[in-house]
């Protein structure tokens, strides 16, 4: 059960074009670096799009709601969600998706790892693109190679599984587009496969370069006893839906319908393209091709 402790008008006139969303437990230390930075890059940002940051303490036993608190004192647009028990990112996410009211959601992890200084490149990326979704990748990771080395191989696994060029699945540092993550399935680890998911629904997609930091605080939520066998398996799920989705390549046409009827032809909604849905990638000129 999740309970917001913000009332829901916060004082705007405007619905918020930009959520940027935040799972979050026992990461009270990260935000109480990454909270302040946030509003610094909307303070610098020009003509920035409206607002919001959702953080979902998920089930914390530290201050972390406490921290979100504070900050949302003197910001309104800081909105804190409260899961009483923990659920895991997956249900954290989805619940942050539940409460938002942009129409691009952008995600950011709680430890401080992400830079929140690329949302304004991802936006403008978006929009000089036209992509459904900027999907950021660690340029410079701050990782240990262990971590950098297993996360290599899933990368190219996961690929080789889907039939995808997905640099960095891993990478949190993200901007998509609301009304297409709203109609993904939600499943245990689905936060892991947002870009995947998309790219088989024909979702144009962006990849660009994003910072990222050593982790300066707490310790890993991520070991081999939560990501190994479950994320075979998922991934064989992911693969199995990708291809047992319905395939919408019809379209009704003006032609169709008589002139008197008074029905007026309507396209099919933007997402659904007559195509095998296999996501358009494009790279921004600074990306290279995988790593060696």
């Amino acid at each position: 059960m999740s309970e917001s402790l913000n009332k829901p008008d916060f004082g705007l006139t405007d619905l918020p074009s930009l959520s940027i969303l935040i799972p979050a437990h026992n990461e009270a230390a990260g935000l109480a670096t990454l909270l302040p930075a946030i509003l610094d890059v909307f303070k610098a940002w020009p003509n920035p799009p409206v607002w919001e940051v959702i953080v979902v303490d998920d089930g914390s036993t530290d201050s972390t709601s406490q921290i979100v608190a504070h900050f949302s004192v003197s910001e309104p647009r800081l909105k804190l969600v409260k899961n009483h028990r923990q659920s895991g990112q997956s249900t954290a996410l989805a619940i942050a998706t539940k409460h938002a009211g942009g129409q691009w959601l952008a995600t950011l992890d709680a430890d401080g790892q992400n830079d929140p200084a690329d949302i304004p490149r991802l936006w403008a990326e978006a929009c000089e693109s036209n992509s459904d979704a900027v999907l950021g990748w660690r340029e410079k990771r701050q990782d240990n190679h262990r971590t950098r080395w297993v996360s290599k191989i899933a990368n190219r696994v996961r690929n080789w599984v889907l039939g995808q060029e997905i640099r960095d699945t891993g990478c949190s540092t993200r901007l998509l587009k609301a009304s297409l993550v709203n109609e993904l399935p939600r499943f245990e680890g689905w936060h892991r496969f947002l870009g995947p998911m998309l790219a088989a629904r024909g979702a144009k997609m962006t990849q660009i370069a994003v910072k990222h930091h050593p982790r300066s605080n707490g310790t890993s939520h991520y070991h081999w006893r939560n990501r190994g066998l479950k994320v075979v398996i998922d991934l064989l799920g992911v693969a199995w839906l990708n291809r047992r989705q319905l395939r919408f390549d019809h379209a009704l046409f003006p032609t169709d319908i008589r002139a008197d009827s008074g029905h007026k032809f309507v396209p099919p909604p933007a997402h659904f393209r007559p195509s095998e849905f296999q996501g358009q990638f494009s790279e921004h000129p600074s990306a290279q091709r995988f790593e060696s």
